[in-house]
């Protein structure tokens, strides 16, 4: 049986066919429990299953065959981590080198265990005044050659490994471990103990049909790639797909680790383990959030059918394994992530840190640093280059204590799991905009959902937080769409009749939008510009829904009460009279304030960069298109029955979601006024980066009723063929818009975790 279609015409009601087969309403811990063990227990039933774990088995065994010949770049970032004890890069002209030390290692995982190695190595002399050296040379432990370093001139060692004992079955005989010792070489005036200069390393192994003799595979690797696509298929099955489609995912996933295992053995090999935890942790986020999504959508009475469900939960997968094994892969630089997983630590051993640190409202006292008293990293991470007093909150540093102490004595695993923790936020930002457009968008809602959660997680900029360890903005992103949650409930629960809102809901909104805020400080600014912007539409063009513009207005004030009285109220004097005046002063004399440390400046730029331009463009055409059928304000809001698209789109969605769309576009387009003079670090473009994927996704839902209704009311006979063509058409573009950006996405990322090099922005 094939999967329905992608878009249900009527996501209100479902047939008795389209139950979930998962109930995320079962009552009792024992139930669900056991309700969630299902997807695994059909797996294990499901020929399909096998059947596609053993093709990719196979083509795992069978890509260990082909030879291969490894290169590893002194002077490349991707390979520095198959260089053990080795120092630092060096340069001489056009030669580029590494000195290592005394014992030294090339590690390149998951290789298997061919018949047959050669390494080439060009070593240059030591020093003249360096005794003369011999070097073991041993792979996997087996000594098999000892070369003497000749002491005249630069040289290229060809050496060719026979391995006496290749074990066929074993889990820690995968990889290849070129092991270099020698007696070690001292210098007065440096501590550190010296061995060779290395400049050239190519390790190259048989195949089966260069010998006759196969390669043994990397039984660990193969167990850690096959349990990874294994836990894929039912990650498959658990968002709702069947047999048949969840075996092909697999299958695709497989045929995408052949191909780079094909390309890069090694760089496959050393990723392999961070791939599997990346789908665990996938899986479990996944199903949390279905199940998430499924009880706030139903306490709104809008039903999460099966349907829905599967395409939701494969684009959080696709989208948390991409980010997660990338942010932890083995070549992954760090940049400020280490400095904040420090201050959790320097935090939890000094606590009053905190108010020393967080609450000092000295001008140019510094945030976040030791000394507590050098300038300059108050102000935004010290971009602006000005000793002013800014708040900078210490909210993400505190929720992530209980890692902090869990981790306490082992940082390699604090930073590990923090990644983990601040992709959560990340990621499940999916959620809640598939929430927020089901609430807005009506009959549009599930396809704006879905592709807003797809482009959200592939917009280029969506990588520049978890590349920079932006772990407060990636906190206040989900904060604040959590919020946008609640208030667009309140929009779907008033769009029949008019209804007070509680002030037990207020408080609550009011509570999520202060915390928002207090994550950071331009969140602070950009939502409160936001919902000052959204009351005054609603007082002026809210028509029948003019009175909500008082609850949000209560909602704002409880919320700048709260982030005020927590924390931004100690720095409200020194923040009025001496860092507003000297940004006023420095713009009023010609300044852009953080120009210098600015890598990427200019609007157009900027949108091209981050967004590919186009995102912009259609969310711009489409409020100017809604914007024009709500331009009367006495219009009322009419169903489908009415003949014109623009009546049900009216009838589909209500007035405050439009007012609502064009605060935040105004909120965006009056910062990124303010960032033509001032260094905002990209802040406007992150907040309006779920606003241009909610667009897209909208203009994608509406070309396909448009051209839905326009098929359904041609009655000519002639044009039979040109309506079949015109749907395809669409979903093709659909799949073509999100092929485009996954694409984008990913190459961005690639290039920031295999070669270092960073996305637009990063500064």
């Amino acid at each position: 049986m094939s999967n329905p279609p992608l878009e249900k015409e009527s996501s209100q009601t479902l047939e008795p066919s389209d139950k979930p087969e998962i109930p995320a309403t079962s009552k009792g811990f024992v139930s669900r429990v056991l309700a969630e063990l299902k997807p695994f227990l059909d797996s294990l039933r499901s020929p399909w299953y096998y059947a596609a774990l053993a093709l990719v088995m196979l083509g795992l065994v069978l890509v260990y065959q082909l030879p291969f010949k490894q290169r590893v770049d002194i002077n490349k970032t991707s390979d520095k981590a198959y260089l053990v004890d080795f120092y630092a890069v060096e340069n001489n002209q056009d030669f580029v080198y590494r000195w290592t030390q005394p014992s030294n290692n090339v590690r390149l995982p998951g290789m298997g265990q061919p018949a047959q190695v050669t390494v080439n190595l060009e070593l240059s002399p030591r020093p003249p005044d360096a005794a003369p050296t011999g070097i073991e040379l041993r792979l996997n432990n087996n000594l098999f050659k000892t070369i003497e370093l000749d002491q005249t001139a630069r040289k290229l060692y060809k050496q060719t490994y026979y391995p006496p004992n290749r074990p066929v079955f074993s889990l820690s005989q995968g990889d290849l471990d070129l092991w270099m010792k020698m007696d070690p070489y001292l210098v007065k005036s440096d501590r550190r103990p010296f061995g060779v200069v290395v400049s050239q390393i190519e390790i190259a192994g048989t195949g089966l049909f260069d010998t006759g003799r196969p390669t043994i595979p990397p039984w660990g690797t193969v167990f850690l790639l096959l349990s990874s696509v294994a836990l894929l298929g039912v990650a498959a099955r658990r968002a709702g797909w069947r047999d048949r489609v969840s075996s092909l995912l697999m299958l695709n996933v497989g045929a995408l680790l052949l191909l780079g295992i094909g390309l890069n053995r090694p760089m496959v090999g050393l990723m392999a383990a961070e791939l599997l935890a990346a789908v665990v942790m996938a899986y479990f986020f996944m199903a949390s959030g279905l199940l998430f999504t499924a009880w706030w959508l139903g306490r709104r009475g809008i039903l999460l059918s099966i349907q829905q469900a599967r395409w939701l939960g494969i684009i959080f997968v696709l989208v948390f394994t991409v980010k997660a094994a990338g942010i932890n892969h083995p070549s992954f630089q760090t940049l400020d992530h280490g400095f904040r997983i420090h201050e959790v630590y320097a935090l939890l051993n000094q606590p009053e840190l905190i108010v020393n640190r967080y609450y000092n409202i000295n001008s140019g006292a510094a945030v976040g640093s030791e000394s507590g008293n050098a300038e300059g990293r108050s102000v935004a991470l010290g971009q602006w280059e000005m000793a002013v007093a800014i708040p900078y909150s210490p909210l993400f540093y505190i929720m992530d204590f209980p890692l902090g102490l869990l981790f306490k004595h082992d940082e390699k695993g604090f930073l590990f799991w923090t990644n983990i923790y601040a992709l959560w936020y990340e990621v499940t930002t999916c959620f809640l905009l598939y929430i927020i457009a089901r609430q807005l968008f009506g009959r549009f809602g599930n396809l704006t959902g879905l592709m807003a959660g797809l482009l959200a997680g592939f917009f280029p900029l969506s990588f520049l937080m978890p590349s920079d360890g932006g772990y407060p903005t990636m906190l206040a992103q989900w904060l604040t769409l959590l919020f946008l949650a609640i208030l667009s409930g309140w929009f779907y629960a008033r769009r029949f009749e008019r209804l007070k809102v509680g002030w037990a809901s207020m408080a609550g909104a009011g509570v999520v939008l202060g915390l928002a805020m207090l994550t950071h400080t331009a969140t602070l600014l950009l939502t409160s510009c936001l919902l000052v912007g959204l009351v005054l539409l609603l007082l002026v063009a809210g028509d029948a829904y003019k009175y909500l513009a008082k609850p949000a207005a209560i909602t704002l004030g409880i919320g700048w009460a709260f982030a005020l009285g927590i924390y931004y109220g100690f720095y409200v004097i020194p923040v009025v009279t001496q860092t507003l005046p000297g940004l006023a002063s420095k713009v009023g004399q010609g300044e852009n304030v953080g120009s210098r440390s600015a890598t990427l400046t200019g609007f157009w730029p900027e949108l091209v960069a981050h967004f590919h331009l186009l995102p912009f463009l259609v969310t711009v055409g489409l409020l100017a298109y809604l914007a024009y059928l709500y331009r009367k304000p006495g219009q009322k809001d009419r169903n489908e029955s009415n003949d014109g698209f623009g009546e049900m789109v009216t009838g589909e969605i209500q007035r405050p979601a439009v007012l609502l769309l064009l605060a935040w576009l105004g909120t965006f387009l009056l910062f990124s006024l303010a960032a033509s003079r001032i260094n905002l670090l990209h802040k406007h473009m992150l907040f309006a980066l779920p606003l241009f994927a909610l667009g897209c996704g909208l203009a994608l839902a509406f070309l396909l009723e448009a051209n839905r209704r326009w098929r359904e009311r041609s009655t000519l006979p002639a044009a039979d063929g040109w309506r079949r063509y015109s749907g395809w058409s669409v979903m093709l573009l659909i799949a073509a818009v999100a092929i485009y950006f996954i694409s984008a996405g990913s190459y961005t990322w690639f290039q920031r975790v295999i070669n270092y090099i960073l996305p637009a922005g990063t500064g």
